[in-house]
């Protein structure tokens, strides 16, 4: 077999090593992206919760002071 052979063989092996890293890099990315987004929504939907205990405990402090 041609020695050329060989060396483009290897160099499309190693294209497609290439590719595979650069694809799991972006996909970590990706997950990483996700899971901040998960947090933030997780963190948002504690403080809207807080802000509702509040709102219902003002609620029935006003109640009890018009009866």
């Amino acid at each position: 077999m041609d020695q050329n052979y060989f060396k483009e063989l290897i160099k499309e092996k190693i294209d497609l090593v290439n590719l595979k890293s650069d694809y799991l890099k972006i996909q970590s990315q990706r997950t990483q992206k996700i899971m901040k987004n998960k947090a933030c929504l997780q963190n948002l939907k504690n403080s809207l919760k807080i802000a509702n205990i509040r709102v219902i405990g003002l609620k029935e402090e006003v109640e009890k002071e018009m009866s």
